[in-house]
């Protein structure tokens, strides 16, 4: 491990293995032992960096910040659990709103969220973060339901993000299952923007089940984002588990449940669980971005006492 650029942070009988970090102090990877005789049940390692005990060895170790990251399905892009919901920064000034942009990025969050119906959400993202592009990625949406308001939307965003590409564009709020040879030209508008390298992904949004089981299973859609928090029902989380069986990232809006939720690390805790799945948490004050960078830093876990 020391020949190829780790450091060796902590022995975890538990897990029998070794936590290992790169240079850059980011969670490379574990290494474990093979199992004893026990029959005992041992946590999955992959959970591993997730504990907080853990988290707070490492972060003393090596005095940086300790990533659980996620991959969004097939479309291998590696984020930070817990991302920026732009939504609400319509609702503050521009100076404001890129104090809360350029903190969350120094706090480690890397998925920043927005949409063209945002109001001014994607300018005051470009004006302040623009020119650290390269150290989050972005996703935006569009509403349109013709071939002539997606263009003009994506360029409209393009312009206003200040940046050549988008990572993950959504169709925003889907009311159907947009597909090739359908006669609304739509998914042929994505097509069409990715071989022109102005977007990277295909993705979609959506706030009815049906919808989004349709669109996961199509194999049309690279990143499903729909509303999952702890109040989530049986159906929502059989469809996280249905992205994770078809390789489509899964990204969770609304994980405070629109305000009915108002403890943020039992909100952090429960995504925490879900290793295929990436939260955006919509903050428009310091103090709120303050509690969810305190759950990168330190880690969460779904107690009793949180689930009560």
């Amino acid at each position: 491990l020391k020949k190829a650029g780790y450091g060796i942070v902590v022995y975890e009988r538990r897990y029998r293995g070794f936590i290992a970090l790169s240079a850059r102090g980011i969670i490379a990877a574990i290494f474990c032992k093979p199992p004893s005789r026990q029959k005992e049940k041992r946590p999955a390692p992959s959970n591993l960096f997730r504990k907080p005990r853990i988290r707070a060895l490492i972060t003393e170790g090596f005095g940086g910040l300790i990533m659980a990251n996620v991959t969004l399905g097939r479309t291998g892009i590696v984020v930070e659990q817990n991302g920026f919901g732009a939504l609400p920064i319509q609702r503050v000034g521009f100076e404001e709103a890129g104090k809360l942009l350029n903190r969350a990025l120094d706090g480690g969050m890397n998925l920043i969220d927005t949409a063209r119906a945002y109001s001014d959400s994607e300018e005051k993202i470009g004006r302040a973060i623009a020119h650290r592009r390269q150290e989050y990625t972005l996703a935006t949406k569009t509403g349109a339901t013709t071939p002539e308001g997606f263009r003009r939307d994506l360029d409209t965003s393009l312009r206003l993000l200040k940046t050549d590409h988008i990572d993950i564009y959504q169709f925003h709020c889907a009311g159907q299952c947009y597909r090739p040879d359908d006669g609304t030209g739509m998914y042929e508008c994505m097509l069409e923007a990715k071989r022109q390298g102005k977007i990277l992904h295909i993705a979609a949004t959506a706030h009815k089940i049906g919808i989004a089981e349709e669109m996961v299973d199509s194999g049309l859609y690279e990143c499903m984002q729909f509303p999952f928090s702890y109040l989530a029902g049986e159906r929502d989380i059989a469809l996280v588990e249905r992205c994770k069986r078809q390789d489509v990232g899964f990204i969770a809006m609304k994980g405070l449940s629109g305000g009915l939720i108002n403890n943020s690390r039992a909100a952090c805790a429960f995504i925490a669980q879900y290793a295929n799945v990436a939260a955006i948490w919509g903050v428009q004050r310091e103090s709120e971005l303050d509690q969810f960078l305190q759950c990168i830093r330190e880690g969460v876990e779904l107690t009793d006492e949180r689930k009560a």
